[in-house]
């Protein structure tokens, strides 16, 4: 599996610190098994996070692989409370409120740039959602020879 350069980490540090988000990920889509893979991750509070593999349909990849579109949630959601009971990553990382952008290749999803809270009582504000979806755009310019080998 591929890792991000220096300059991609960067980027993906400043956006948790300045969300002061508790856990963010990026997630890419491995051309061999078809699934998705944590190739980076900050604050991760378990083990099992960096072993996780979901197919585009399962877990948080699903709302973001079916629409195209950005997934922004809490656990306090009606239509979203499913998901952060089932979702490994969602529990593995106990996070309670999430945005989660897909990294685009020619228009098409092949990753996704996850981050999460684990307090409760906050949630993201509009402007740290647009924040993330900046960021997961400059990513996605970024990392084009990395999208191409995986």
């Amino acid at each position: 599996m591929q890792r991000l350069s220096p300059a991609e980490e960067y980027i993906v540090e400043r956006l948790q610190h300045s969300l002061h988000a508790d856990f963010t990920a990026i997630l890419l889509l491995s051309k061999t098994d078809g699934k998705l893979h944590v190739i980076f991750q900050m604050g991760s509070r378990s083990k099992r996070t960096s072993k996780l593999a979901f197919k585009t349909n399962e877990g948080i990849a699903a709302p973001v692989f079916k629409s195209g579109r950005s997934f922004i949630s809490n656990m306090n959601s009606e239509p979203a409370s499913l998901l952060f009971h089932t979702c490994p990553l969602l529990l593995a990382e106990r996070l309670t409120s999430i945005i989660s952008v897909p990294l685009l290749q020619d228009q098409t999803p092949v990753g996704i740039l996850i981050t999460g809270l684990r307090n409760h009582s906050r949630t993201f504000h509009p402007s740290e959602i647009q924040a993330v979806q900046r960021e997961a755009d400059q990513l996605s310019s970024s990392m084009t020879n990395i999208l191409n080998v995986i």
